[in-house]
């Protein structure tokens, strides 16, 4: 019951912690979505990760690394070319237009209509493939980790892991909607703290298991 408790802790301490800055209602596009161009590069940076590292990466690809090798490192290794090309040519690009987001640069050069699609298609892409895969294994490792304490919801699991995945994803819209990019930010300083420590726990308890060091080259 206590590792239980701890959760909705951390959860009652994130959501505090992002409504700090929140947004007020006058508050103007570039507040809203670039915190008023007052974040630091380190929040920046950590908040990237964080962005980019969730539960699908945890569980969904190493298990696949387990099952197939180093060839799942092939996508994170293939975006390394990508966060450059962002670095050194559009993030400079996109200063220099001073634009706030990639779909009001789109609308200034290739007009309203691509404008539009390039935003429903992302929309579909996140909402489906990134932001579901993300959502999923979260509820996925909740209910793996928590399962008795939640038969309350529905002895069936799919039951059970749908109403978390549906309640992670409205948690998450709220501090999002309300707080805008600050916090945001704020929030994903804290789970790239958690992230990482959780990621040297599994490594090291992953080598233990195995046997040692020197299991790993033969």
């Amino acid at each position: 019951m206590l590792d239980l408790l701890i959760v909705v802790v951390y959860f009652v301490v994130i959501f505090m912690i992002a409504m700090t800055g929140r947004v007020q209602k006058d508050a103007s596009i570039e507040e809203y979505f670039l915190s008023s161009r007052n974040l630091k590069w380190p929040s920046i940076a950590l908040s990237s990760i964080a962005t980019n590292i969730n539960g699908y990466q945890f569980l969904g690809m190493m298990g696949s690394a387990y099952l197939f090798g180093l060839a799942q490192a092939s996508l994170e290794i293939n975006a390394v070319q990508g966060i450059l090309m962002a670095a050194f040519i559009f993030v400079p690009l996109f200063l220099r237009e001073r634009v706030i987001t990639v779909t009001q640069y789109i609308k200034k050069r290739l007009g309203k209509t691509v404008a539009l699609l390039y935003s429903l298609s992302n929309i579909f892409m996140f909402a489906t493939i990134t932001l579901g895969a993300a959502l999923f294994w979260g509820a996925y490792a909740a209910d793996l980790v928590f399962a008795e304490y939640l038969l309350f919801i529905s002895e069936d699991r799919i039951v059970r892991i749908s109403v978390i995945i549906i309640s992670l994803g409205i948690f998450s819209a709220i501090y999002t909607y309300l707080g805008g990019l600050n916090a945001v930010v704020k929030t994903d300083v804290i789970q790239f703290s958690i992230l990482l420590i959780g990621g040297f726990v599994v490594l090291f308890v992953s080598i233990h298991h195995l046997g040692g060091w020197r299991q790993l080259y033969i």
